[in-house]
């Protein structure tokens, strides 16, 4: 009986997940979720000039660097197979410090839930796609603009209550969905 306390009292840790090579998501094994997959708890970097394919729908991680300075590191980018989905918890940064860019490729579309902060300070390129960029953060929330991506988004949507704000413009050139319970604060920043 102490026994099966004690290994129910353990809980795994949180990993740093760094993608060097290209890799599919289903393939990774080193994170803390079931099977080594990564979890909510996890912290990913792509980078050696690598590419992170989500080829899932139920794909989460807490946070994700697409690009890393230093030595034995690189630009890195994120793309998506058709339908899948990843949820990033918290924040999403594409080019973390110049000049190892990051990348975002949604040509073949698929889903980005981001519950934080999105910003691009070092980008590579975004290519929309056939891609959605949603928004999911439950407090406030602040939606990339168009010229920091130097592209459009293709589906763009907000949910996970409260306001999401534009700061700057951005052009969508699908579908914008707000759901009930959703504020998009746009002061015709917005452009269908």
């Amino acid at each position: 009986m102490l026994m099966a306390i004690f290994i129910s009292g353990i809980q795994a840790q949180a990993a740093t997940i760094n993608i060097i090579v290209n890799t599919n998501w289903s393939a990774i094994t080193t994170g803390s979720g079931l099977g080594g997959q990564p979890s909510a708890a996890d912290f990913i970097i792509i980078k050696n000039d690598a590419i992170l394919t989500v080829d899932v729908s139920n794909a989460i991680c807490l946070q994700m660097e697409a690009g890393a300075a230093g030595a034995s590191n690189g630009e890195g980018t994120l793309a998506f197979n058709s339908g899948a989905i990843l949820t990033i918890v918290d924040y999403f940064i594409l080019g973390k410090n110049e000049p190892k860019n990051g990348s975002l490729d949604m040509t073949l579309g698929g889903t980005l839930k981001i519950g934080g902060a999105f910003t691009a300070p070092d980008l590579g390129t975004f290519t929309p796609g056939l891609g959605t960029i949603e928004y999911t953060g439950s407090s406030s929330q602040a939606i990339l603009g168009t010229s920091a991506l130097e592209n459009n988004y293709y589906n763009l949507s907000i949910s996970g209550g409260n306001t999401k704000t534009l700061s700057d413009p951005i052009n969508v050139s699908g579908l914008v969905t707000v759901p009930t319970g959703n504020i998009l604060a746009s002061d015709g920043l917005l452009t269908l």
